[in-house]
């Protein structure tokens, strides 16, 4: 009886370590998505501030002479 103990210990501890691989290797999967897409959120608000500032700031001349580099555009 207490080697069949053993036996389903033994045996829960290696289902345990075999789980725990996969599941770190979808952590590291999630925080470099993660971090992908807070890298992409502000680039989009440094554009919108951008946008935002041109439009408050007054032209210079006819035309519309406001020439404003984007995120995009570099």
């Amino acid at each position: 009886m207490a080697a069949v103990a053993r036996r389903c210990t033994t045996t829960r501890s290696d289902s345990r370590r075999r789980l725990a691989r996969p599941a770190a290797h979808c952590d590291a999967y999630v925080d470099g998505k993660l971090a992908e897409f807070s890298e992409l959120l502000a680039t989009t608000l440094r554009t919108v501030d951008s946008g935002r500032n041109h439009l408050r700031s007054p032209s210079t001349g006819h035309g519309g002479g406001r020439s404003t580099l984007y995120d995009y555009q570099v």
